[in-house]
């Protein structure tokens, strides 16, 4: 029986038991020691498969950390090696190196370069607000009953998390 069968099968039984007048018969009550045992073999096993899915889950997030750690070095290495040989080149004045396994070239391109925003003519500057909320202070002050705005604007929910060690 899978979880949804196990439950499907407790509201039957409670069902019964109101049907019954609240007595509780030796089959229900043989019926809801079965249904606690299935749940509990049930829930113990989602439990342990959780927590291999969250070490799983672990394991990945401190390898995408190494991986992205080991790729910011690479693109370091590459940029510091193409920095060097292109001051080698204009050094040395060549904009060409070709060999039968690569080719190399100093290409220019065009950069603007801003010193000074505010002299900038208003035509070639925009302006950009953005509103952030501070939920933490908006949360502590609906708390504290520092302000009370209506439930369709902002409240506080309670919500329920499984916590499994």
């Amino acid at each position: 029986m899978n979880l949804y069968e196990i439950e499907q099968a407790y509201r039957d039984i409670a069902d019964a038991f109101l049907e019954n007048g609240g007595e509780l018969t030796p089959e229900l009550d043989a019926q809801l020691a079965i249904s606690q045992e299935l749940f509990e073999k049930k829930a113990a096993s989602y439990g342990l498969f959780i927590k291999e899915i969250t070490g799983d889950i672990d394991q990945i997030s401190d390898l995408i950390e190494d991986l992205k750690k080991k790729k910011a070095r690479l693109e370091r290495t590459r940029d510091g090696l193409k920095s060097r040989i292109l001051n080698a080149m204009l050094l040395f004045e060549q904009e060409k190196f070709k060999t039968p396994l690569l080719s190399m070239w100093v290409q220019r391109t065009q950069k603007l370069v801003v010193l000074n925003e505010m002299a900038i003519p208003k035509p070639y500057t925009y302006e950009v607000t953005e509103i952030k909320l501070d939920g933490k202070a908006l949360k502590a002050a609906l708390q504290q009953k520092q302000i009370e705005l209506d439930s369709e604007v902002a409240y506080i929910a309670e919500e329920s998390h499984l916590q499994i060690r």
